[in-house]
């Protein structure tokens, strides 16, 4: 049975993603030119710069935008600037290659932002824009933040599919003796206690007992909310809320318990009791696991065409959710 994890906070320095690729474009290079100018003795004034140069289109998420590009001038300040969603960054001249990185959510416009400042300089030199290259990629933030929602997504999806199997396999229960459901309820009782030591390593909550936060004190019999302090419920519905495989692991550790009382205290068949837990379970888990799977294809279409800006990491996880969509969800 796997683990779930929840999202936490991963550190914003990893040295791992630090190699970043990207998506050349293949119509550069670009130049572009001042319009209009009046020229004098050594200078020119009162240009202009209608154009906007689309550089790259749109996109719901920020980018980094690494620019190598120069722009042989000198003269007063011109109102030129790398544009993006939200901001912008002034142009600089520079005779030689430079490389400039502009960070922010497409589209990356190259225009003027201040045709007034423009007009008013006097400008010494070519002064075209050269723009040689341009290499986008997802900022470090957003490639952090795909890692964590992939390897979340990847811990739901298997939990989902792992319940539809457990819910599958009260139908070839025999019969419902005490030693038989002692034994699945063990196995529950085990998966609920790891989830929580690894939520308390974690620091999410505060149990170093585990599953024995919730019992009576021989650690065998989990306590109704009735029997627990406030504390107690305040502490279960903060994990039950926060984390998706304890909760699950907790229904079925339910059904499992209640079956004895289900088929003492009503005209029901060991075979009716069962079936009403596996169609019960099984509708629950499914609509779990089709749930996650469609969050998964929606975060695969975003991140595929930037495969080459993961690390290993990422790159697995990726691998994994593709394997898991496809699979049988039974």
């Amino acid at each position: 049975m796997s683990k779930i994890f929840l999202t936490i906070l991963i550190p914003l320095a990893i040295s791992a993603l630090a190699t970043r690729a990207s998506a050349q474009s293949e119509s550069f290079p670009r130049t572009y030119s001042f319009e209009d100018c009046v020229p004098t003795a050594s200078a020119k004034t009162k240009c202009t710069f209608s154009q906007t140069a689309n550089l790259y289109g749109v996109t719901s998420f920020p980018m980094r935008f690494d620019i190598e590009y120069s722009f042989p001038c000198r003269g007063h300040r011109v109102g030129l600037a790398w544009s993006f969603r939200g901001g912008s960054q002034a142009l600089e001249f520079s005779e030689a290659k430079k490389v400039v990185t502009v960070e922010g959510p497409g589209p990356l416009d190259f225009k003027d932002l201040n045709a007034d400042t423009t007009r008013r300089a006097t400008l010494i030199g070519e002064c075209s824009v050269k723009i040689h290259s341009l290499s986008a990629a997802p900022t470090m933030d957003v490639l952090l933040d795909w890692k964590a929602n992939s390897s979340v997504l990847v811990a739901n999806i298997k939990d989902a599919r792992d319940g539809l199997i457990l819910a599958d396999s009260f139908t070839s229960l025999a019969s419902v003796l005490s030693g038989d459901v002692k034994n699945i309820s063990q196995a529950i009782w085990s998966m609920m206690n790891q989830v929580l030591l690894d939520l308390n390593t974690l620091g999410v909550v505060s149990l170093p007992l585990g599953i024995c936060e919730f019992t009576d004190p021989t650690c065998t019999t989990l306590l109704s909310r009735e029997q627990m302090t406030q504390e107690q419920q305040d502490e279960l519905d903060i994990v039950l809320v926060e984390n998706s495989s304890f909760a699950d692991y907790h229904r079925l550790y339910a059904h499992i318990n209640v079956l004895p009382v289900i088929i003492a205290g009503a005209d029901k068949t060991i075979e009716e009791a069962l079936a009403i837990s596996k169609t019960d379970l099984t509708k629950f888990f499914r609509s779990k696991l089709e749930r996650q799977r469609t969050q998964a294809r929606k975060l695969l279409d975003k991140v595929k065409p930037f495969a080459a800006s993961f690390d290993q990491e990422l790159q697995k996880n990726i691998s994994d959710l593709d394997a898991l969509i496809k699979g049988n969800p039974s």
